[in-house]
């Protein structure tokens, strides 16, 4: 119904706010890196808790609508905007834990693909 809705629209707009500050602290401090200077941008950390909650937010809207809708997630009318909308929820998902785990490779990537 439209708690489906109005949630995780309302919840879109500070996530992409989020988005455009990391965007933006990362490359200011990729050019501080370019030009030499140290410390001059904070270290992009300051987003990371709000992060994991704008994600386990987006990640818990789907499981609920699987309860509810059941079959019907994945074969009704809006089933392509299900299957679009679980991969983005996949690939942030990926992203925090390999941030988590500090697997050694690029988090970035996946804010890029997702």
């Amino acid at each position: 119904g439209w708690l489906f809705i109005t949630v995780p629209s309302t919840l879109i707009i500070p996530n992409t706010a989020l988005l455009d500050y990391d965007a933006d602290v990362w490359v200011q401090a990729a050019f501080d890196r370019i030009w030499g200077h140290r410390g001059t941008v904070e270290n992009g950390y300051g987003s990371i808790v709000p992060e994991y909650l704008f994600t386990a937010c987006f990640a818990v809207e789907p499981l609920i609508r699987i309860v509810i809708d059941k079959a019907e997630f994945l074969c009704g009318e809006e089933c392509y905007w299900n299957l679009t909308d679980s991969a983005l929820i996949l690939a942030s998902l990926i992203k925090l834990v390999a941030e988590v785990a500090d697997t050694g490779s690029n988090p970035s990537v996946w804010s890029i693909i997702r």
